[in-house]
């Protein structure tokens, strides 16, 4: 999965399970394999923003 953002506000991508997050910033992307099946959640530490993956 892949994600990217330019802004004028920082942003970053953080998932609780597995434990792995994006550098914050202004502009940037961030990407991450998913080995095994589940739902992935995620957010955004500074603005709350949320999303999920879903592996199948």
């Amino acid at each position: 999965m892949h994600w990217s953002w330019s802004s004028d506000a920082p942003h970053n991508v953080t998932f609780s399970k597995p434990n792995k997050h994006s550098k914050t910033g202004r502009k940037g992307s961030y990407s991450l394999s998913f080995s095994k099946a589940g739902t992935y959640s995620y957010h955004c530490t500074i603005h709350g923003f949320t999303g999920k993956v879903v592996v199948k």
